[in-house]
């Protein structure tokens, strides 16, 4: 087990040492530096973040539709609900005692009515147990897409990656490298809230299940919203993306205001001024001169990237 896994494992018990330990171990092991692909098209946003601020976009405004959504692993009531709180539940509300056998079968939902139909005085159609479960599907998909809505509506994320040279992060998110990528020297932060909320993706072949991670008792809400907005699939991987999530209403804003005035746009947050800025291999004559006058209005220091015989490398700029 790495310390990615590690990390998530602690972080997600819900137990308050092991929380403390979780930050710890990521604190230990944040990367040095970490890198953030822009357009230029708008320099009033590259301004900015040359002065330190950095903006958080609406997740629904990312370029994957299933950003920081659970999906549901399965339609089946067996599946979906944990057979020992349903017996238990079952045994509250109608003192009725079903054999234990019955929900250690896979299919034990389906199992519980048939048993129940049998026992009955009551007839009921043959085709109770499949209205039942289309019923519960139902419900369920219902209740994932309000989580889905309220994780996408209420959270923002900055996006980050841990290579300079990764190719199509330039070619996706720096506009086939006409843009530039800025550079930000992680362990200068001085903010440990930031630092704190600064997470590793982790990418995985099914995205996490809302259903599931509710049947973790111990999980709290913000380690939920967390946990889908550090999950993404497998075809991202090349990304090698860290992500700053902020949950506006951490931030002292109401639900209100969440939900009403803030929904479908993003924040900008002070984060930390990045320590270089690397112009894109195809920027623009007029947007370079742009972006480096406001470099050196910042203060921050400049290269170029070229494409070489060894591959993209930064070089010095030249006057």
């Amino acid at each position: 087990m790495d310390w990615k896994e590690r990390f998530l494992k602690l972080y997600t018990d819900g137990d308050v040492v092991d929380y403390g330990r979780a930050l710890e171990l990521k604190s230990r092991n944040l990367q040095e530096k970490l890198y953030r692909f822009r357009s230029v098209d708008n320099l009033g946003f590259v301004e900015d973040e040359l002065k330190g601020n950095i903006f958080l976009p609406y997740i629904g405004s990312l370029n994957d539709p299933f950003d920081s959504c659970s999906l549901l692993e399965s339609g089946n009531p067996s599946e979906l609900m944990d057979a020992k709180e349903f017996q238990e539940n079952l045994i509250k509300t109608t003192d009725r005692k079903i054999p234990s056998e019955i929900f250690e079968d896979p299919d034990w939902f389906k199992k519980v009515v048939e048993h129940m139909m049998q026992t009955s005085e009551e007839s009921l159609p043959k085709n109770t147990p499949e209205l039942l479960s289309s019923i519960i599907r139902e419900e369920f998909e219902k209740v994932n897409g309000v989580m889905n809505d309220v994780v996408r509506t209420t959270s923002r994320v900055a996006c980050f990656t841990e290579k300079l040279t990764n190719l199509p992060m330039w070619a996706h998110y720096a506009c086939q490298h006409s843009g530039i990528c800025m550079e930000y020297d992680i362990k200068s932060i001085e903010s440990e809230y930031i630092k704190s909320r600064l997470f590793p993706v982790f990418y995985v072949r099914k995205l996490p299940s809302f259903v599931s991670l509710s049947q973790r008792k111990q999980m709290l809400p913000f380690m939920m919203t967390d946990y889908l907005a550090i999950h993404k699939l497998e075809d991202w991987k090349y990304e090698k993306e860290w992500r700053l999530v902020i949950v506006p209403g951490h931030e002292g804003y109401s639900e209100e205001t969440m939900r009403k005035d803030m929904k479908g746009k993003g924040m900008a947050h002070k984060f930390s001024r990045p320590k270089k800025v690397y112009l894109g291999a195809k920027i623009d004559e007029t947007k370079k001169k742009d972006v480096l006058n406001l470099c050196h209005k910042c203060g921050v220091d400049v290269m170029q990237m070229q494409c070489t015989e060894y591959g993209l490398q930064a070089v010095q700029i030249t006057e």
